[in-house]
């Protein structure tokens, strides 16, 4: 399950995400519209421990995400979040197999995972 409480997110002066509150159970699924400049990835990246909140909590199955230490982010990243960026970011120096295995090789887990990913 995944609670944001009270988030709040600035730039400088600018205020972008005003307040939210959300929960998000096991299983659902869902959509961010909105027009462009209105908070959606910047909502993202705070849920996602890629940006930190100014204000708020990111709740995921009950623990805060930015109460825990570098070491425990950087898994938390590598394992239990999947995250497709409207621009792809690949590495044009590696194959599609090696910039999907990416996360696998930062946990030094890529020959465990490799078969599944030549699978997909």
């Amino acid at each position: 399950m995944i609670e944001v409480k009270n988030l709040c997110k600035s730039f400088g002066n600018t205020q972008i995400l005003h307040d939210i509150n959300l929960t998000i159970n096991d299983g659902d699924y869902i959509s961010l519209t909105g027009r462009s400049g209105s908070g959606k990835t910047t909502l993202l990246y705070c849920v996602s421990s890629l940006d930190e909140p100014t204000s708020g909590e990111v709740m995921i199955d009950g623990a805060n995400i930015f109460d825990k230490t570098e070491s425990e982010l950087h898994r938390f990243l590598n394992q239990d979040v999947g995250f497709v960026f409207q621009f792809h970011y690949l590495l044009p120096e590696l194959t599609a197999l090696e910039n999907v295995l990416m996360p696998a090789r930062k946990c030094k887990a890529e020959d465990e995972h490799k078969a599944f990913a030549k699978h997909l």
